[in-house]
């Protein structure tokens, strides 16, 4: 069983990253991506967003948790 060059395990966390963002709820998705990508704080998330810096919160950690979880599940589908 060969393993992936650095490279090529670099390409796959980041496509299965994009994989999960898209399972994602879309103002989730869209929080989380406007703090991982755009730095933005929670407060220009939320005004952005309409929402409280206390969901813009609930929305990232969902985030984190899930695209944390299914990079986890699916990391050892793409080693063979």
């Amino acid at each position: 069983m060969a393993s992936l060059n650095p490279n090529d395990e670099i390409e796959s966390k980041r496509r299965l990253v994009k994989e999960a963002l898209q399972h994602l709820p879309p103002q989730c998705m869209e929080a989380f991506m406007l703090k991982v990508f755009d730095g933005l704080k929670y407060g220009e998330i939320a005004q952005r967003l309409g929402i409280t810096s206390a969901v813009v919160e609930s929305h990232i950690a969902r985030g984190i948790y899930h695209v944390q979880a299914y990079v986890s599940r699916h990391s050892s589908d793409t080693k063979h």
